[in-house]
């Protein structure tokens, strides 16, 4: 302020001091101002700066609206800060905890899998493995860690023996594909089952499972399906599939093959003799020997209970030849002397031979070849082998042929008995008859009995014939003298049907003959396959009344065993000892047969008597009984004499 004649306001406001603020008020028409005063320290000057109220009212009313504004702003970017914060803690919180959960859970299906797990990554190393696995492969938990190389961990193993090429196999096969699989076996025996899956990593994971005992189970399985349990051969099923293989690899390159069906002759009289245990024994040594004669090219197979089969694989020089050989041998030295349980045994073995492609492109057609074959063996008289040709086919059709005709006999009643009379020796009295089946074809004339009783057995028609035939020698019986028994043989398959006891009953009350009057002549065969049972039927055969006679003695595995088992009242000689009457051997034995008899109450009869010589040996060994050509050839009923042979011969000499 300057040039002011006399004290102001503003000089007393200052006073001595230096600086002073004060409010000039109640200035008419002007607003009210704070002024602001500083002396100088070095001038003799003041100072003044003044602003109004409504001014400085105006500044801070917008200050704070800044203030105000820069705090509520400040507070929300505090208040956000602090939400994200909380919600990224949350959030991570959450994502440990889920880590956590997760890494229990992954630790838990470890520890609880039923099969081993390793996992590895790009560069081979280990990054998660369960205690399953370290067992399955005998590796020690403390010398197993997080990290090793794949190699470093199967360094010390023994299912992979070469372990870098394993590992580079594994990794070219997972380049192919994602999910692969192979299996290690541990020379204990061990068998385990590893399944891999690739990683994105260019690693990957893998499940490890012991399959010991399921692969064994398998094993068993497969056997029992493909394999005979008693002689370890290939059982039916396998060898059909082997010939099919054969067929396959013949048809693209033309190789021959040859398939052997083989049966063993005699064998059931051996069975049914020593017992069912011998006769498996017996299978095995058969089988072993089959074995020892083949390659391993060629398949052996049993496919029934005494059928064997071999398929002669490609290779030999000449198939026909070399199977021909094959057969050759086979007859040989399965027709060797066993022993089965200190017990010596003989039997044969007949083949039937069929050559592919020559005898058949089909497993049918080829073992239907060969089957006929093997017939052509068994009626040649056995032990023996036949290749098979188109003229057993023409025979095959005939059989056939006369299966059908023989059916059609039988419907018709046309088959007619014959009689043979058995003959007292020492009066030349008739003292039984055996009827016989006779069948004379209306085109071809007469039929042997062996060739239309085998067709009608094969054929499955004996039994109906069998019934018929005794119920018409029962209704024959009647017309005959009332001392004259009548004989009638029993087929194995009549024996073997639950209902003989009836037939009989049914044939006896029909025709109305005494039951003593009828006698049942039945073989070895016919009751030794189930001693307790054919016991049994016998003795209720025996309680009707009719008598029991046991044919074709002397020829049977152990005939001797079996007369003391079974209530016989007869026994008949086989004509093969009456033809060898003449021989001290033989003689022998006859005498040991009748003293056998004798203690056991039997009558006797000679079969095949045909000179005045055997009747007079017979007659010194104590025989009473015979029949034979000697006496009469079979003849119906109406050409049957009842007089003594002597008379007869008396009368056309007159």
């Amino acid at each position: 302020m300057l040039g002011q004649s006399g004290p102001s306001r503003v000089a007393s406001e200052l006073g001595d001091g230096f600086y002073a603020q004060y409010w000039n008020e109640n200035r008419p028409n002007r607003s009210d101002r704070l002024i602001t005063a500083r002396r100088s320290r070095v001038f003799p000057l003041i100072f003044t700066v003044g602003i109004s109220e409504q001014e400085i009212y105006s500044r801070s009313a917008f200050r704070q609206k800044v203030y105000l504004g820069g705090a509520l702003l400040l507070t929300f970017i505090i208040l956000a800060a602090t939400t994200f914060h909380w919600r990224r803690q949350q959030a991570l919180d959450r994502a440990h905890r889920e880590r956590r959960d997760f890494a229990s859970k992954f630790e838990d299906a470890l520890r609880n899998l039923p099969q081993g797990l390793s996992m590895f990554d790009g560069r081979d190393r280990l990054i998660a493995f369960n205690r399953q696995w370290l067992e399955l492969y005998d590796l020690a938990p403390e010398d197993i860690r997080i990290g090793m190389d794949f190699r470093e961990v199967f360094a010390k193993q023994t299912a992979v023996l070469d372990v870098e090429a394993y590992l580079l196999d594994l990794k070219k096969r997972l380049a192919q594909s994602e999910q692969i699989s192979s299996t290690v076996q541990f020379p204990d025996g061990r068998v385990v089952y590893i399944s891999y899956g690739r990683r994105e990593d260019g690693g990957w994971v893998a499940t490890h499972e012991d399959i010991t005992e399921r692969k064994a189970s398998a094993d068993r399985i497969e056997r029992l399906a493909h394999y005979d349990s008693l002689t370890g051969l290939a059982n039916r099923n396998l060898f059909k599939e082997r010939i099919d293989e054969a067929l396959a690899r013949s048809r693209r390159l033309e190789p021959a093959f040859a398939v052997l069906l083989l049966d063993l002759d005699k064998f059931k009289s051996v069975n049914d003799a020593l017992g069912h245990q011998c006769g498996d024994a017996l299978l095995k040594q058969v089988a072993d020997r089959i074995k020892a004669q083949i390659r391993d090219a060629d398949t052996a197979a049993r496919i029934g209970g005494d059928e064997f089969a071999v398929i002669v694989a490609p290779g030999r020089a000449a198939m026909h030849d070399g199977a021909a050989s094959l057969a050759a041998r086979l007859v040989q030295v399965i027709g060797e002397p066993y022993h089965v349980d200190g017990h010596p045994v003989v039997i044969g073995c007949s083949i039937g031979l069929a050559l592919v492609p020559e005898h058949g492109t089909r497993v049918d057609e080829i073992l239907r070849n060969a089957d006929l074959a093997l017939y052509r063996s068994k009626n040649a008289g056995r032990s023996c082998f036949h290749v098979y040709s188109e003229e057993l086919k023409a025979e095959a059709d005939q059989r056939n042929v006369l299966e059908i005709e023989l059916r059609e006999a039988i419907w018709r009643e046309e088959i007619e008995l014959y009689y043979q009379p058995v003959i007292e020796l020492g009066t030349g009295r008739v003292k039984s008859v055996e009827a016989l089946a006779r069948w004379h074809h209306g085109t071809k004339g007469y039929i042997p009995p062996a060739e239309f009783i085998a067709v009608a057995e094969a054929g499955g028609l004996i039994v109906e014939l069998g019934d018929q035939v005794l119920a018409k020698a029962c209704r024959d019986a009647m017309s005959m003298p009332a001392d004259v028994k009548v004989a009638v043989n029993l087929s194995a398959l009549q024996f073997a049907s639950a209902n003989l006891v009836d037939t009989v009953t049914f044939a006896l009350t029909q025709s109305g003959l005494p039951q003593s009057r009828l006698e049942l002549e039945i073989t070895e065969s016919v009751f030794l396959a189930d001693t307790e049972e054919n016991l049994r039927t016998l003795q209720r055969l025996k309680a009707l009344g009719v008598s029991i006679a046991l044919d074709d003695f002397g020829v049977g595995y152990s005939s001797l065993s079996y007369l003391t088992a079974f209530p016989f009242d007869k026994v008949k000689i086989d004509k093969s000892f009456i033809d060898r009457i003449d021989r001290c051997e033989t003689v022998a034995v006859l005498k040991s047969i009748v003293q056998l008899a004798k203690t056991l109450k039997l009558s006797i009869v000679a079969e095949g008597v045909e000179s005045s010589e055997q009747v007079r040996r017979l007659q010194s060994l104590g025989i009473p009984l015979g029949q034979g050509f000697h006496f009469s050839k079979p003849v119906p009923l109406a050409n049957l004499s009842w007089q003594a042979p002597t008379a007869r011969r008396k009368r056309r000499a007159a």
